[in-house]
């Protein structure tokens, strides 16, 4: 049973961390205060940095998408821990250097 589900405890893992650097960013980064829900952080992120093409940002809402399935249950296309982690690096890499 654990190991069935692994892959799935990393997914969750794996965006954890991607969110919290990424609320990292907006406070020091952006100067932002606030605590958005993930799905306005991201679109907040990305129209700060003029990020390109639109469609990495959809991307990484699909990886959030599957990360609230697994959690929650809700339904969502399945992205893989390769992908995810492809697509959430991608867009970490729009963020400014230094935070």
């Amino acid at each position: 049973m654990c190991l069935r589900n692994l892959e799935r405890t990393y997914f969750v893992r794996l965006f954890a961390l991607f969110e919290e650097s990424l609320r990292d960013v907006w406070e020091k980064s952006f100067g932002k205060t606030t605590s958005p829900k993930c799905v306005h952080l991201l679109k907040g992120c990305a129209a700060r940095t003029g990020m390109k093409p639109d469609t990495l940002l959809a991307e990484v809402h699909e990886v959030r998408e599957f990360r609230n399935y697994v959690v929650h249950g809700t339904p969502a296309p399945v992205v893989t821990l390769a992908v995810a982690k492809s697509r959430l690096c991608r867009f970490f890499s729009w963020m400014p250097e230094s935070w």
